[in-house]
């Protein structure tokens, strides 16, 4: 598909739409709600000089929010707008640039709405709270919103009422009664200040601009600062083997990482999991005497003692040089290195929130603004400093695949033989091989055939979502994947049945012969954020002790299959599964 490709030095059509959907998250939750939807799409329509139609607006905003959470994320304001240029006959670049016109005007339009649609002075706002937050608790205090209210109260201008930053604008700012003043809080009470005041949006936005420039500068928060940060590791530490020079005849073997294998488990399993882990945690098992008082508990009541865990995470003590423009990649650089890890090795970050705050206590570091967020506690004096690395393993050297749109049904009709079909439970959850079954041989299909991977969409009714992405080392060979969704049947007989998950089938076509590698990965990263809230309280700054993140690896030979079948009788094309050791129905 043309769609899979970027446009040359117009970014990719991904990218495009990433923009636009920046634009519409107003509150950079990462999610759309309903209300930055339709306001946003209501002003743009008049801009346009177009008619507002709401429960058009509200159909196609309920048909995108696949899971019903009242929410669109990236992926389902991704697939709609994709959905919109299948069919169209654009070019890439003219697909881009319709985005890029469209954020543009997205943009534009909330510039016009006011402050708190305005995009630069709710990015200024946030750096002004870092800025203020000097113990590093991600939160105000008394004396600190006092001190930031009035900063910016003195600098917006006279029009200000004073009482918007005494005691009784603290109480009311702090909605939630708690003592302190979080972000949303925060900002809220700003939004309400400078609805008081005469001065444009534009003008707030470069008055309080220069105050971050400038309050910058004064406090030294740009400086780098090196501080010891405890590095937590899931298992047992990646070894290192090194390398082997070439002596006696014997070629020479280079240095590798031998990476504990992912022990995958799902979101509700690893909730299940952390109830037993012990607590208080500690990185060795629990001592005799420990261990003995709550099997002598169980015995006396006449129950069977409770299983104990052992605490999963290896420490290893480093110091980072660390500042507030850190990125994700620069964190997970410094692990690399810190490790003496290979630049294609990947992994997933996370940190203990501090107390008094609305974050979850377990932050999963999914970009650079939490990265940044990550970066400026560890420099707070009174901070946790501890970063916990999960789902050690090595990627790919090549891109991941894009989704196929355009050419979807082309591709679909390419299979015109078997369909060959993977379930993650096999090769997740039961540990089954992948096929055929003999490490280090290739799975041999005809051109034609198609290898389907079928992977949950979700996880415990709808509360989990699970995500997936994949890689193609040979193009030419195996194109790929198209995604289908797969509803779970009701049982003859059974008019109410319980809700399951339904599933996502990513098809892989044979279409030329030739060698190929497919890497799927299935992953709940995000979710350990959620799962943290109901952990066991000791425990709640910890991440789950199982791997969010499976990987599946097939090698593949394609081969033609006209020159290979003549004179033999050709098999009738079929939809066989792999149990782990043969092919045959699903379930068998």
């Amino acid at each position: 598909s043309s769609f899979r490709v970027g446009a040359t030095g117009m970014g990719t059509v991904e990218d495009a739409i990433r923009e636009l959907f920046d634009a519409y998250d107003v509150d950079g939750n990462g999610d759309i709600d309903e209300s930055e939807f339709f306001k946003l799409e209501m002003k743009m329509c008049i801009g346009r000089g177009e008619v507002f139609d709401p429960k058009a607006e509200q159909a196609a905003f309920t048909l995108t929010d696949g899971d019903r959470s009242g929410t669109m994320s990236f992926d389902e304001f991704r697939d709609r707008k994709m959905r919109f240029i299948t069919g169209q006959r654009w070019s890439p670049e003219h697909v881009i640039s319709v985005f890029k016109e469209m954020t543009e005007q997205a943009m534009a339009e909330r510039k016009k709405m006011g402050p708190r649609w305005h995009p630069g002075i709710r990015r200024v706002l946030n750096q002004l709270f870092q800025l203020y937050d000097d113990n590093g608790d991600r939160v105000l205090d008394p004396v600190e919103w006092i001190d930031v209210q009035k900063f910016v109260a003195l600098e917006i201008g006279d029009e200000i009422d004073p009482s918007w930053i005494d005691e009784g604008a603290f109480c009311e700012a702090d909605t939630n009664n708690d003592g302190v003043v979080q972000l949303s809080e925060y900002l809220e009470a700003n939004f309400q200040m400078f609805e008081g005041t005469k001065k444009s949006s534009e003008q707030i936005y470069k008055t309080l601009e220069t105050l971050v420039e400038s309050l910058a500068k004064k406090k030294g928060r740009q400086s780098t600062s090196k501080v010891k940060v405890d590095l937590e590791i899931l298992g047992s530490r990646p070894v290192v083997v090194e390398a082997v020079p070439a002596a006696g005849g014997k070629a020479a073997k280079p240095a590798t990482v031998e990476f504990r294998p992912l022990s995958f488990a799902t979101p509700t399993k690893a909730g299940d999991l952390m109830a037993k882990l012990v607590a208080p945690p500690a990185p060795t098992l629990m001592g005799d005497e420990e261990e003995a008082a709550p099997k002598a508990a169980a015995k006396k009541k006449g129950k069977k003692a409770p299983e104990v865990q052992a605490y999963p995470w290896t420490t290893v003590d480093c110091s980072f040089e660390v500042n507030n423009r850190m990125t994700r990649r620069d964190l997970e650089s410094l692990v690399r290195m810190h490790l003496a890890l290979p630049a294609n090795s990947a992994m997933t970050l996370y940190f203990p929130s501090p107390k008094f705050t609305t974050d979850p206590p377990v932050r999963y570091i999914k970009d650079d603004k939490v990265a940044r967020d990550a970066a400026d506690l560890f420099t707070k004096g009174n901070s946790v400093k501890k970063l916990y690395v999960k789902n050690l393993r090595l990627l790919p050297p090549h891109d991941p695949c894009k989704k196929v749109w355009e050419d979807r049904d082309k591709v679909l009709e390419s299979i015109t033989g078997s369909r060959h079909g993977i379930n993650w439970e096999v090769c997740c959850v039961k540990q089954k091989p992948m096929p055929p079954g003999i490490p280090g041989t290739p799975f041999e299909i005809p051109v034609g055939d198609a290898i389907i991977f079928e992977l949950p969409d979700t996880c415990d009714k709808g509360t989990y979502k699970m995500l997936h992405q994949s890689w193609v080392s040979n193009p030419v060979v195996i194109i790929g994947p198209v995604e289908e969704t797969i509803e779970p049947r009701v049982p003859k007989g059974k008019k109410k049945a319980p809700a399951k998950d339904p599933d996502i089938q990513l098809s892989f076509v044979a279409v030329k012969p030739g060698t190929c590698n497919i890497w799927v990965e299935l992953q709940w990263e995000a979710e350990e954020e959620a799962l943290s809230r109901d952990a066991p309280e000791s425990l709640k700054t910890i991440p789950c002790p199982v791997d969010n993140v499976a990987q599946m690896l097939l090698s593949v030979r394609v081969y033609d299959k006209a020159k290979a079948a003549a004179g033999k009788t050709a098999d009738k094309p079929d939809f066989k599964w792999w149990s782990g050791d043969k092919w045959g129905k699903k379930g068998k």
